[in-house]
């Protein structure tokens, strides 16, 4: 038994390759057997009507010379009860219509034997036809599943390679954002260890305060004013070097008007009676927010990248 190695398995970019092949090859055959189906099909069409036009000729032709022999029957009927001059007239006319009867009788049983082989042509050939058509009905069937399971494994295939590429970015970005989390770990136990040493230090010296002022320039000082400010003189830049690339026409939901007015924090926001009994709740609306149109905005821009 033959097992499938990876080795000789194909890429996903081989498989849609050769289902584009597949499709294309699909494609061609259905257009022949589509233009087989439809000659066999006006073929047939043609024969029909042929053959009930035959028929249609051949019921006037004896119902033509049914009328005769009525009328012939009828004006033989008629002379046996004739006066002797009108019967002699009537005889010669009767003589003739009998010919003439007679003539289109034999027409009629040699059309009837030439119409009878002629049918039998014609039943033979629409046999023929009608199988065509019904093979090539059912080749079309074939091909139309056949196009509909190529395609599906083609999307399998992208579908399939896709997920690949996609586990692979994400773990990759996994690994950089843990080693980037390491850093950001390593430079927060860094300002511990400074804040530490900066407090003991200041305890070292404070029997010396004519030191302090100049240790004062040295030692990091950390509390929340040192924070805020440093978060808005990161902000500050961000808008020297980035504000004149932000699009002004940036599409946001009725809660904001436009970007501007999001980057703008009002300080009730920020200094309310809510937001010092730890329940800020517009702000953190506000951050929400943020977070969200983030998430939009960077999926977007893969999409339109994609």
């Amino acid at each position: 038994m033959t097992t499938t190695t990876k080795a000789n398995r194909l890429s996903h970019k081989q498989i849609v390759e050769k289902a584009d092949a597949t499709l294309a090859a699909t494609q061609r055959e259905q257009a022949e057997v589509q233009a087989d189906l439809e000659s066999a099909t006006a073929e047939i069409v043609a024969l029909e009507k042929r053959v009930a036009q035959r028929e249609d000729e051949m019921a006037a032709r004896r119902r033509k010379v049914e009328e005769l022999r009525e009328q012939f029957l009828e004006n033989t009927a008629y002379e046996a009860f004739a006066v002797n001059g009108i019967a002699a007239e009537q005889s010669q006319t009767l003589m003739a219509q009998e010919a003439f009867l007679r003539t289109e009788e034999a027409v009629l049983t040699s059309l009837e034997e030439q119409a009878a082989t002629e049918e039998a042509v014609d039943t033979e050939q629409l046999i023929a036809l009608r199988a065509l058509k019904t093979d090539r009905e059912r080749r079309l069937a074939e091909l139309h599943h056949q196009r509909e399971i190529t395609e599906q494994v083609k999307r399998q295939a992208i579908q399939r390679a896709g997920d690949e590429v996609y586990e692979q970015v994400v773990a990759q970005l996994g690994l950089l954002q843990a080693a980037y989390q390491e850093r950001l770990d390593d430079v927060k136990l860094a300002e511990e260890k400074i804040g530490t040493f900066a407090a003991n230090a200041l305890q070292q010296l404070a029997e010396f305060p004519d030191f302090l002022p100049q240790l004062g320039q040295v030692l990091p000082v950390r509390d929340a004013v040192t924070n805020v400010l440093e978060a808005e003189i990161v902000y500050i830049e961000a808008m020297l070097y980035e504000g004149k690339k932000l699009p002004s026409d940036l599409a946001l939901p009725n809660t904001y008007e436009n970007l501007w007015s999001l980057l703008v924090i009002p300080a009730p926001e920020i200094y309310t009676h809510e937001h010092l009994t730890d329940q800020p709740m517009r702000l953190r609306c506000r951050l929400e927010y943020v977070q969200r149109l983030l998430s939009y905005y960077r999926e977007e821009c893969a999409r339109r990248t994609a």
